[in-house]
């Protein structure tokens, strides 16, 4: 069945590059020819065809040619597939799916996700190889491709065929039948005939299996399908040895032997020799029997020694690469420290500057607390000797307009805090991704200088609007016109917010007068009602959305500015409060956008300051729309004599907010492989990007790290990989890491992982909470890394030792164990439904999955983390421990301790106990014997 769908996968891949050679020449016509040679080449010289493929993608890449890019992965997907790369091969995979469904291929797209699901099958993913079909199978129904969907349902039918649940693959492989049938695909039947019988023969129903296999055959002799009737003819000689038919089972065996060596098919040829020699056994013919054996053993050697060739050339091959990629890396490493050190001087200049203008803020803060205290005071006083002059009925009433009094305090207060939270997450994050760099060993990198210089610029201006709106409180704002080209200011203002713009995939648009008259205006607060118009707009504007800026210049009426967007909106309600200071629309710990509360109230003050208006309309999920509107003077002679030429104060780069890079913030998920547990695991929940990325790059060295970028989906990823260790941010969208922490303590599948909180919130209350969530670690920003390394190491000994207690307290002893909680609970039903078939030597690890009601990988890594053995081996250890029970009690044959304990095969049983308790069964039972009467 393997072989049968492997080459279908093939055939998928022969037709897409059919389809490619139909575009035009130029450079579309060297790519083309690159994957036609590649695909030429797969099979006999990988190395090359993969070298070749690569160049074609590189090329459809730079030339903008997106279907032959995504035809290019497709031609990778297959390459690396052959090469057994199915990682890459998966990888592969994703990005040509991404492009065929951007480009609206629904055909390109379907066949993509059948492939894919087949790769998943040979790496035994098999919920992965389902939801692939599935997601074929949608687009398919969709679109009405017929020959895809019975494709889709024969995977489908041998996914399940290989995990044993037979009626399901009936099931699928039935619904392909009726398609072919339809179609009059006469090689689809009998390829679905084919694993019709499979399914009926390990059913065990004969007539059935053996009546597809000669429906199969027929078709195949029609089509003079050597290969497929090989196969049915090695599969008939199995169906008549299962029913002890020796003569008949002969017969085919030799005839599917017989066209196997006509084609030179070796593997055929194997599969055929490795059942002549049973055949000829149960038939007495031990000379013939001994024959083929040999001739079995030969071919196995010769096709074994022909691997290990092929694996040892690829491997030289693979070397040679790496070594070249090595030496360039050194390279640009070497140039990386140069210019670092250049940079270090500026950076340090800029921490400088930051810390000053915090420890101003600080200062401001803590004042403005100390004048809304005694401003407080003076009114309760006030309150209090009102009461006392008046009469009883005017006392009623100061008590109830006092309790309204106390609760806007209150309200305030609760405002307040709530701003003083924000703010302060706001400024911990930026110190954190300006410090760490400073506080680690080595040079500092120009990536790491551009970030630290970013959050400094953003720690500026969120300082910078803060003092604005304490001068505006106490009326110390004034304008200062200057005379210059306004709509060219309003250019190169809106200019800077396009790689912004560009980070998000924005449609980013701007529509200024064609005319640029010159007019006197204040750049510095004009600059600043744009930038907070337009940043909040690319701010709550999801990706692929639209923001626009639009302005209307005349002397008589004045300046209009109109910022729209397609964002999130906001209901009616609350437009008139989003002007007040310190409001934000959404101040919860799963808020989806960052903000201080600070912007639209600053701009609100600048607009009145020009004595101007500003409003909003705004409707949920359908946008907002700003429009700001500022008197203009008539002419030059009523302004003051020192009126200049303007200088832009925006400076140069990008603005403060903007996002590193493109890629950096959408980075996916590298896939992780069971095999690799050289490194503990960690995953990393962390909204914010920069210092998401920059925690793994820095922790990617000692651990495995695993990363998401809101509380919901590192849960998923939690349950799905079940990490070594969690590191979680409080403070993010949809799901908190409050919540993200009871949802993994609650869950037996992940109880048992380490949880360290990470947050700007480092109250005594938030670290309670945290604490009695069953977080064991609680970490303020900003941090040290090598802190955090240090609570990391600690945490894993300490999981470690726990694991040991339980593998004593629990494993040793199973029954009667004083350790009473959740992991304890888990390993105690583990060894019950062990015990409950331990005599069934069928009975291994997916047995135990289902009956677990967990995947396989789930079931690995939670025995791992507790008892550090597999589970193979931890059904095996459970088995000998209850073998030894048996021997102690006086009078137990060995072998029947064996059987009884699931172990079938003696000898099998004898070497496992020796090497669980050191000694053979029979000397075990004597010792304990001996034991008990000399007692």
């Amino acid at each position: 069945m393997d072989l049968r769908f492997g080459i279908l996968l093939c055939l998928f891949l022969h037709v897409q590059c059919a389809l490619l050679s139909a575009q035009p020449g130029g450079v579309q016509g060297k790519v083309r020819k690159q994957l036609d040679r590649a695909g030429e080449l797969t099979s006999s010289q990988p190395e090359q065809a993969l070298a070749i493929a690569l160049a074609a993608l590189k090329g459809a890449q730079t030339n903008h040619l997106t279907f032959s890019e995504g035809k290019a992965y497709q031609l990778l997907a297959r390459i690396y597939a052959e090469r057994s790369e199915y990682t890459k091969a998966l990888e592969a995979s994703k990005s040509g799916i991404a492009i065929f469904d951007r480009l609206g291929e629904a055909k390109e797209t379907c066949r993509m996700y059948i492939g894919m699901g087949i790769i998943n099958r040979y790496l035994q993913l098999y919920p992965a190889a389902i939801e692939s079909n599935l997601q074929a199978e949608s687009i398919a129904k969709k679109h009405s491709l017929t020959f895809q969907l019975a494709a889709i349902y024969g995977n489908l039918g041998n996914i399940y065929f290989d995990q044993l649940d037979y009626n399901h693959a009936l099931e699928y492989h039935q619904k392909s039948l009726q398609i072919h049938k339809s179609m009059g695909d006469e090689q689809g039947m009998g390829n679905t005939f084919h694993n019709l019988g499979m399914i009926y023969r390990m059913q065990k129903q004969y007539d059935k299996a053996l009546d597809y296999y000669n429906r199969s055959l027929a078709i195949d002799s029609k089509k003079n399908n050597l290969g497929n009737m090989a196969i049915s003819y090695s599969d008939l000689a199995r169906l008549y040895i299962a029913r002890n038919d020796f003569r008949e089972a002969l017969v085919y065996a030799q005839k599917s032997l017989d066209i196997a060596r006509k084609i030179d098919a070796k593997a055929l040829e194997q599969t055929a020799l490795s059942l002549l020699p049973l055949i000829h056994a149960a038939l007495g013919n031990q000379a013939a029997a001994l024959v083929h054996h040999q001739k079995y053993l030969s071919l196995s050697d010769s096709l074994h020694s022909a691997d290990l060739s092929k694996q040892i050339a690829d491997m030289q091959a693979r070397y040679q690469t790496e070594q070249k990629n090595r030496e360039l890396r050194i390279q640009r490493l070497r140039l990386q420290a140069q210019q670092a050190s250049l940079s270090q001087q500026r950076t340090l200049i800029a921490v400088l500057i930051a810390f000053v203008l915090l420890c101003a803020l600080i200062g401001y803060l803590l004042f403005n607390r100390y004048k809304l205290r005694q401003r407080n005071l003076k009114l309760s006083l006030e309150n209090e000797q009102y009461q006392l002059s008046q009469t009883l009925q005017l006392r009623k009433e100061e008590n109830e307009l006092l309790l309204t009094e106390t609760a806007n305090i209150k309200q305030m207060d609760r405002v307040k805090s709530q701003f003083f939270a924000n703010i302060s997450h706001e400024f911990r994050t930026p110190l954190q991704l300006i410090l760490a760099p400073l506080q680690k060993q080595g040079n500092i990198s120009r990536e790491e200088a551009h970030m630290m210089e970013r959050n400094a610029n953003r720690l500026l201006r969120l300082v910078n609007q803060l003092l604005d709106l304490a001068k505006a409180e106490m009326g110390m704002l004034t304008l200062h016109y200057q005379w210059d080209n306004l709509i060219g200011f309003l250019r190169q203002t809106a200019l800077y917010f396009e790689p912004m713009a560009n980070a998000k995939k924005l449609l980013y648009q701007v529509d200024l007068p064609a005319s640029e008259p010159l007019v006197a205006y204040d750049a510095d607060k004009l600059e600043k009602i744009v930038y907070n118009l337009l940043s909040n707009a690319i701010k709550f504007t999801p990706s692929g959305g639209k923001v626009t800026l639009r302005a209307e210049l005349d002397h008589s009426t004045g300046l209009r500015i109109i910022v729209s967007d397609s964002g999130v909106g906001m209901p009616e309600p609350l437009q008139n409060r989003i002007f007040d200071r310190f409001y934000q629309i959404d101040s919860s710990q799963t808020r989806a956008f960052e903000g201080s509360g600070l912007g639209l109230a600053l701009t609100k003050e600048l607009v009145d300051l020009h004595d101007g208006s500003i409003r909003v309309t705004s409707l949920p999920e359908s946008g907002s729309t700003f429009e700001v509107w500022l008197p203009l003077k008539a002419d030059a002679t009523s302004l003051p004599n020192e009126l200049h030429r303007m200088v832009s104060t925006i400076g140069s780069g990008e603005p403060a907010d903007s996002p590193a890079t493109t890629t950096d913030l959408l980075t996916k998920q590298e896939q992780v492989e069971l095999a690799q547990e050289d490194k503990p695991t960690l995953l990393l929940v962390e909204d914010h990007p920069e210092l998401n990325q920059y925690l793994r790059h820095e922790l990617s060295d000692r651990f495995q790290v695993l990363h998401a970028m809101q509380g919901d989906e590192g849960l998923l990823v939690a349950r799905s990989l079940i990490p070594d260790l969690i590191i979680s941010d409080i403070m993010m969208p949809v799901m908190d890491g409050f919540s993200l922490t009871r949802h993994l303590k609650e869950d037996d599948l992940t109880s048992h992982i380490p949880v360290i909180l990470l947050t700007a919130k480092d109250d005594l209350d938030s670290r309670m909470e945290g604490f009695e969530l069953g977080a064991e670690q609680y970490l303020g920003k900003p941090f040290v890394l090598d802190e955090l390394v240090a609570r990391i190491n600690s945490l894993l000994t300490q999981r470690n030792l726990l694991r040991k207690k339980y593998s004593r307290e629990v494993v040793l002893q199973p029954t009667g164990t004083p350790v009473r909680d959740r992991e304890a609970e888990f390993l105690e039903k583990t060894i019950r439904i062990i015990d409950e078939h331990i005599a069934e030597e069928s009975f291994n690890v997916e047995m135990l999955q289902q009956e677990m009601g967990m995947s396989r990988m789930q079931l690995h890594r939670k025995l791992k983390a507790l008892t550090d053995q597999s589970a193979s081996d931890f059904i095996r250890y459970i088995r000998l421990q209850r073998a030894a029970d048996l021997l102690r009690q006086s009078g137990s044959p060995v072998a029947e301790v064996a059987y009884q304990s699931g172990f079938n095969h003696l000898s099998y049983f004898s070497k496992c106990f020796k090497e669980q308790f050191g000694v053979l069964p029979s000397e075990f039972a004597k010792q304990k014997n001996s034991n008990s009467a000399e007692v």
